[in-house]
């Protein structure tokens, strides 16, 4: 037997490393892709998020009446969220509006004028939640139960993996800030494969009644670490 090839540490590791290379990424569990991804999203400081509903209404209001379509904004760690809204009047109007929440200060414009008031009595529509510690992305998507793992796709050009899998709508409802209901909900997720971020989630709700439409929630995420600062509103 030849004796065994010792060479200096510096070119062991790097043959080492061209063998993995050439044989492929090396494979992750998507209980570990998901854990990854909790931890990347748990180390963020900012971020900036686009969230969109379709098919079934998410209704924000106790009256039933105003539906959320779809938030696009910013958030800064430990609590600060500033969000552009669109929400539905009547399944007629898409009425714009803002919203900015600092801690536990939520603060809303009104439909017409634009003035800003402070978040009116039984709302339900409160994005500082998704990025809660205990309850938020980062706490969630490690306790989906991950039963697929599909082909990798890119999102915003950057190579995922691409996981589905059902959770409990308790679970997802502070995603959502709190509009879920449903008892079990079909989860997507979309995890950068070099910096285990979070690129994208897909949550599809039932319907309640059998001839209705199934809520899609697709949350997507982008502009990491960009500077970021939000103020309480004019007068507050």
């Amino acid at each position: 037997m030849s004796p065994r090839w010792r060479g200096p540490l510096w070119l062991q590791s790097l043959l080492l490393a061209l063998l993995l290379f050439a044989c492929g990424a090396p494979a992750f569990s998507m209980e570990e892709i998901a854990q990854r991804a909790g931890q990347a999203m748990a180390e963020l400081e900012s971020l900036h998020f686009n969230i969109g509903v379709e098919g079934g209404p998410a209704y924000i209001d106790t009256e039933s009446s105003l539906s959320l379509r779809s938030a696009e904004g910013d958030m800064v760690r430990p609590d600060r969220v500033q969000a552009d809204l669109k929400v539905g009047a009547g399944g007629l109007a898409v009425i714009d509006l803002r919203f900015i929440g600092i801690g536990s200060e939520q603060f809303l414009t009104k439909p017409i004028s634009g003035e800003w008031q402070r978040m009116p009595a039984g709302w339900g529509f409160d994005p500082t939640v998704l990025f809660d510690r205990e309850i938020g992305v980062e706490t969630a998507i490690t306790q989906v139960q991950w039963s697929e793992q599909l082909g990798d796709e890119k999102i915003q050009g950057v190579r995922c993996y691409h996981l589905r899998g059902q959770a409990p709508g308790q679970l997802l409802a502070p995603l959502t800030a709190w509009l879920i209901t449903s008892e079990q909900v079909e989860v997507e997720a979309w995890v950068g494969q070099a910096d285990w971020r979070i690129y994208q989630l897909r949550f599809e709700e039932p319907p309640p009644q059998e001839d209705g439409y199934p809520t899609i929630w697709l949350l997507q995420f982008s502009n990491w670490e960009a500077p970021v600062t939000i103020e309480r509103p004019p007068g507050f």
